[in-house]
């Protein structure tokens, strides 16, 4: 990947993830951002700041808008997520599964430390 693809993603989570910080918006700027086409103005801004690149913004911002205003809205019809299926179920199946693997990952190492262990008692 490219430099400037992983800055670009990185600033832009960043950012989007400052709104939950600032909830306070002022009434000016919410009737501004309404459009959604200042919205997608924001996301190319922030992704061409970065990356400096008018291409590679242009195509991360259409991504993102492709991403947030079709394939993860409820009201769009070419949503991929179920409206029972909510992000939290989705990230607890996820944390689960991630905890088993880690679980069964150190337990696999700790019985390598062990048999290596035994192994060097019995040598001496």
């Amino acid at each position: 990947m490219n430099n400037a693809w992983i800055n670009g993603l990185c600033v832009l989570i960043i950012n989007l993830g400052s709104g939950f910080v600032t909830r306070d918006i002022q009434l000016i700027l919410q009737s501004v951002f309404e459009y959604k086409i200042m919205r997608w103005l924001v996301f190319f801004t922030i992704c061409f700041t970065t990356t400096r690149d008018i291409y590679i913004s242009l195509c991360m911002s259409l991504i993102l808008v492709i991403c947030f205003w079709h394939l993860f809205n409820f009201d769009s019809d070419f949503c991929v997520i179920n409206e029972e299926q909510n992000f939290k179920s989705i990230l607890t199946k996820i944390k689960f599964k991630l905890k088993k693997y880690l679980k069964l990952t150190r337990d696999t190492h700790m019985s390598k430390v062990i048999e290596q262990s035994r192994y060097r008692y019995m040598d001496s």
